[in-house]
């Protein structure tokens, strides 16, 4: 059968073929017009998705969005932390967060917004790290926003992305 086409596709004048080959041209244009105007669709609806933030399992609820900037998820600092079972503070007058252990305070992260510099203190002696973050943390809306990767990890945590569904799931490693 495929035989039968090129031999009437060839029997065909030269100018008939020609106009045969543009019809077909055009018809892939719109096809892969149709396809990218399709792909533009989905990434706007994959960017009005909003951010799920889970803890052990449970959907953390924020007032303020989490938001991605440079590859990484921010996430409201409070929620995050006291729903990992950490106590925060604020310096307004500096804007740093300070995340420790509330009774121990053997842990302690202290962060600036707007800058990707932080300090991760440990032990009773409070052995400082300096840690140069992908992203600074941030004040949106009036809630301070820290990536959530970091923040986990360093209280020594699991962090888990998912793409298809935007969720950004902690498990808290308690032993």
């Amino acid at each position: 059968q495929g035989q039968d086409y090129v031999e009437w596709y060839e029997s065909l004048p030269y100018d008939k073929q020609m106009e045969l080959l543009n019809d077909d041209i055009a018809v892939m244009k719109e096809l892969a017009e149709m396809e990218e105007k399709q792909k533009t669709k989905e990434a706007a609806a994959y960017a009005a998705k909003p951010i799920t933030l889970k803890v052990d399992g449970v959907v953390v609820k924020t007032d303020s969005p989490p938001v991605v900037e440079g590859g990484r998820t921010l996430v409201p600092v409070r929620a995050l932390v006291e729903a990992l079972g950490y106590t925060l503070s604020w310096d307004s007058t500096v804007q740093q967060v300070n995340i420790y252990e509330q009774f121990s305070q053997e842990l302690r992260i202290s962060m600036w917004s707007g800058s990707k510099r932080a300090l991760v203190s440990t032990g009773i002696y409070y052995v400082e790290t300096e840690v140069t973050l992908d992203v600074p943390a941030k004040v949106i809306n009036g809630r301070t926003m820290v990536p959530a990767r970091f923040i986990a990890e360093t209280l020594g945590c699991t962090v888990s992305w998912d793409d298809a569904t935007k969720t950004v799931s902690i498990v808290a490693n308690k032993g």
